[in-house]
């Protein structure tokens, strides 16, 4: 009864698991030599992104239980607050003050249906409406006048879905990465060159503006943490602890870790 019991509870972790193994850890634009790093706590819930481009700090994204909640570009510091179906931006002023600058308006899925862009006095003086298919934004309408298409490849994930999932905004906040965007004026387009467990390793990018690029992408990989858990059942011979860097480490009294166990095989000897 406790081994039908211990591998139903192994598959059930491995199910949670699956949900997400891969978190970028970094992201590489080789063309303007810009680093954007992510940081994570314990449990895996995004903190911070940092921008960083030839040494100086472009831009801080600070996060709170995987939501975005503050950005700070060079002087310039950005607030959002959410209000259920509704997440409120605040700008601020060289005075020090904010203003609202954006309403963007959410479904069920946190999806962005439509952004009321706010001049200084708090009258709206645009409107952009997101339509969405299969959890990826295809079109987006600006006051009806010129719209904007994308389209989507259907098996590697976004690298930013991550960082979006809770306030998801345009093919920014799509479940996967997109092949091609059309703008209207101009057009962007993405090629994955390799890729991990559905994620993309290495894109090249081009815009018909001129602009092309290659960008790369690290992740902290959780998988073999899968495969540890899965492994097969045998005599246990030790237990080691880790933290989420793969450093050893006591066994904690609390706090996420990953444990794992060296176990005498059916055929050893």
């Amino acid at each position: 009864m406790k081994r039908i019991f211990y591998l139903i509870s192994v598959v059930f972790y491995a199910m949670m698991m699956e949900a997400q193994d891969m978190y970028l850890k970094m992201e590489t634009d080789t063309w303007s030599d810009k680093y954007t790093y992510y940081n994570y706590d314990e449990d895996w819930k995004l903190e911070s992104i940092i921008v960083v481009y030839t040494n100086d700090t472009l831009e801080t994204r600070l996060y709170s239980n995987d939501t975005l909640v503050k950005k700070v570009i060079g002087n310039s510091s950005r607030r959002y607050y959410y209000q259920g179906d509704s997440v409120l931006y605040f700008q601020k002023e060289p005075n020090g003050s904010y203003y609202l600058s954006h309403v963007y308006y959410l479904n069920e899925n946190n999806e962005v249906t439509h952004d009321n862009k706010c001049n200084a006095e708090g009258n709206y003086t645009y409107t952009i409406n997101h339509f969405w298919e299969n959890g990826n934004c295809v079109k987006a309408s600006y006051e009806n006048i010129s719209e904007s298409h994308f389209f989507y490849n259907k098996t590697i994930v976004n690298p930013y879905y991550n960082e979006n999932k809770y306030f998801k905004k345009s093919f920014s906040g799509s479940n996967n990465i997109f092949n091609f965007a059309d703008f209207e004026y101009f057009t962007k387009a993405q090629i994955v060159l390799s890729s991990k467990n559905g994620y993309p390793l290495e894109v090249d990018f081009y815009s018909s503006e001129g602009y092309s690029n290659l960008l790369l992408y690290e992740y902290y990989d959780l998988t073999d943490v899968n495969d540890a858990i899965m492994d097969d059942i045998g005599e246990l011979l030790e237990i080691r602890y880790y933290n989420l860097f793969g450093q050893e480490i006591q066994k904690p009294a609390k706090g996420f870790f990953i444990e794992k166990k060296k176990k005498k095989k059916r055929d050893d000897k």
